[in-house]
This record gives structure tokens, C-alpha cells and sequence, in this order.
């Protein structure tokens, strides 16, 4: 099993926020994106749609009508009025330099996602949500917040759109499969997630992991990119894609600003440390 790390969410370039953390559970706020059609006025959590809770946070430049790339698409009831059938699955689109970079790692079924992104926890004050002001993490940290199983690739371009829909009904709304622009891309890939963990065999095999200090990865007192090394520990002298032993700092990890996705070499220790990071998780 090869265990990639997956950048996901707004961050400082597409969103220009830290994502929030309400109640225990990571929201991953999904990067803007003109092109696509679907609102974060469509998206809910805890009865409230994102934009809502957006606005609550003071995050300006957004208004009812903001689209956005919504994906990975991890929590069956974040998307309102969409029709689920028994085998809806938790799904992940890429496509272009990203998904060639997967394919060059040979990325494949049994694979397994950690999704990673920028983060801050939230409280209420006066009933209004507001972030919380943190001294050990004051511009938020890098948080892991979801994990997706490989069990199915599509690649679209193989399909045409009545036989995919007919056997995956509730892709219609994914923006890999939606947008015609994106549809023949021979690049462009989804990634559909398994029915069991194959660490843990009692847990579905993605969703959302509620919140734990042992899933952030920035140091304390450190810059965002700064990770805990003590977090790292059995990935110390495994190779990271977009990374090199110079990342290796004393005292911290230099995480990338580039890409996407980081592969870490297959090994025990990869899965070990991964199966450790879900030891609790949270099902759709």
C-alpha cells in the first residue's frame, strides 16, 4: 500500500482562509473555482451551508452565488437535495501535471489517500462562530482531515456519460465528471473509495477524521510548512515525492508550497504510520 499525502482545501493562493474546525469536526472549504457549478450556498454542514458559516467567519470576497471545486467528496449529506443510492462512495478527481505525477508513483487500487490542509479551530462567541485565537498556532497549522481507500479508477475519457451514470448514478454532481471541458481530458481520473479500510477493517474506507491534536502536523510556535518531526518519526529516511533529504531540518520538516500530492515510499513503516493517524475515524 503506498500512502500519499493530498494538499486539499482552501489555502493562502485559493480561498486565502484557514479552513474551520466546528465542534470537533474539520470543514475542508473547497478551492473557488469560476468554471464549476456547484455553490457553496449548495453545501451544508451541521444544518448550515458553508457560505453561511464563510460569512460567520468574516471571510470576504464570497458572495450566495461563489462556486467551487468540490472535491474530494467525502460526506454523503454535504451536497443537498442529491440522490444517493446504497453504493454511493466517497470520490476524488485529478487530472493533468497532478495525475501524472500519480501515475509516474503507480498509484493504484488499495492505494491510500491522506488528505491534508489548512486549518484553525473555531468557538462561539456571543453565538457567532469565530476562530479561535490559539499562541502555539497563530495563523492555523497543516492538519491531516480525511482519508479515501482506492477500490476504482475511472478514467472518463474511456466512458461515455449514460453508461457511467448508469453504474455510478451519484457522480452526476462531481466536477470531473460534469464539467464537459473535463470530461475528455485523457488525464482526467477518478478515484472511487473502498467499501472497508484495509487497515481497519471495521471502518469504512473514507471520511472525515475528527479533530486530534496527533493530526496536526505543524510544529508548535512554527511557521505553517514547519511539521512536527516527532509527528514524522518512522517516515524518517523514506522518500517523499516533491521532497528531499534536504526537507529535513533539525528540528522540523520543510513541507512544499508545490503540488498537489506526495507519495511516500511503500513500506512498513508508511502503513504504520498511516494506520496510526486512524485510529479514530468518523463514517458518513
Amino acid at each position: 500500500m503506498k500512502i500519499i499525502l493530498s494538499r486539499k482545501g482552501f489555502d493562502t493562493a485559493h480561498g486565502r482562509y484557514p479552513s474551520p474546525i466546528i465542534n470537533g469536526t474539520p470543514l475542508s472549504l473547497p478551492i473557488p473555482d469560476q468554471q464549476d457549478t456547484i455553490k457553496y450556498s449548495d453545501l451544508t454542514f451541521n444544518n448550515k451551508s458553508y457560505f453561511q458559516i464563510m460569512t460567520e467567519l468574516g471571510m470576504h470576497g464570497y458572495n450566495p452565488n461563489s462556486t467551487c471545486h468540490f472535491d474530494p467528496d467525502l460526506t454523503c449529506n454535504a451536497l443537498t437535495n442529491r440522490n444517493l443510492d446504497n453504493d454511493w462512495r466517497g470520490t476524488l478527481g485529478q487530472m493533468m501535471q497532478a495525475q501524472g505525477h500519480l501515475n509516474n508513483q503507480d498509484v493504484g487500487i488499495g492505494d491510500l489517500f491522506l488528505f491534508f490542509g489548512w486549518f484553525k479551530e473555531t468557538e462561539y462567541i456571543d453565538g457567532k462562530l469565530s476562530y479561535k485565537k490559539d499562541p502555539k498556532y497563530p495563523n492555523g497549522f497543516h492538519l491531516v482531515w480525511g482519508y479515501l481507500e482506492i477500490s476504482k479508477i475511472i478514467q472518463t475519457a474511456l466512458w461515455d456519460t449514460a453508461s457511467l451514470l448508469k453504474s455510478h448514478p451519484w457522480l452526476k454532481n462531481h466536477p470531473h465528471v460534469s464539467r464537459e471541458d473535463v470530461w475528455n481530458l485523457e488525464s482526467n481520473t477518478i478515484y472511487i473509495g473502498a467499501k472497508k479500510l484495509a487497515l481497519r477493517q471495521n471502518q469504512t474506507g473514507f471520511g472525515i477524521l475528527p479533530f486530534s491534536e496527533k493530526l496536526i502536523l505543524t510544529k508548535a510556535d512554527h511557521p505553517i510548512s514547519h511539521w512536527d518531526l516527532d509527528k514524522l518519526e518512522q517516515l524518517k529516511g523514506l522518500s517523499i515525492t516533491y521532497h528531499n533529504e534536504r526537507s529535513w531540518h533539525e528540528d522540523y520538516f520543510q513541507a512544499t508550497h508545490r503540488g498537489q500530492e506526495f507519495v511516500i515510499k511503500e513500506s512498513e513503516q508508511a502503513e504504520n504510520w498511516a494506520s496510526k493517524l486512524l485510529e479514530q475515524l468518523a463514517d458518513c
